[in-house]
């Protein structure tokens, strides 16, 4: 914990500099995990089903396991022609790439994902417990798009 702790410091402090973005060096995840959105059009009972990585709610429990201290990088790729705002509970995660756009710094709960777009987000899994992630959209939760992580 103390090793990804340096590299945090670190690079909080590259930023506190106004180093430009090209020139901060993040601290690399652990591991990287893909998270694919979709919709199934006319899914259960002729309502459009949101599915994670394949699955419907409650079937993505859980989507992976975490363990602590790690850095998790989640690709998260939106095959929808619908927005999703996609939040996580229990942690705070810093978005590093929109697109093809890297990007530092910027620390959120919740990112809006376009239609047809990839985020990128890194979270340090510091607070122990099942974490749901979910588009914010409660007709999208409704219809399977939410899932945990532990």
């Amino acid at each position: 914990m103390a090793q990804c702790a340096t590299k945090i410091e670190k690079w909080a402090l590259a930023l506190s500099w106004n180093t430009p973005i090209s020139k901060v060096t993040q601290p690399g995840p652990d591991e990287r995990i893909e998270l694919l959105f979709e919709k199934v059009p006319g899914g259960r009972g002729g309502y459009n089903r949101w599915t994670v990585n394949g699955k419907s709610w409650p079937n993505t429990n859980p989507l992976f396991t975490a363990e602590r201290g790690k850095r998790y990088r989640l690709v998260m790729t939106n095959k929808s022609g619908d927005d999703h705002p996609v939040h996580t509970h229990r942690h705070t995660f810093e978005i590093t790439k929109v697109g093809d756009k890297p990007t530092a710094g910027v620390m959120k709960d919740t990112v809006n994902m376009t239609r047809f777009s990839t985020v990128e987000i890194d979270f340090v899994a510091d607070d122990p417990g099942a974490t749901l992630i979910h588009c914010h959209h409660q007709d999208h939760q409704d219809e399977g798009f939410m899932g945990t992580f532990r």
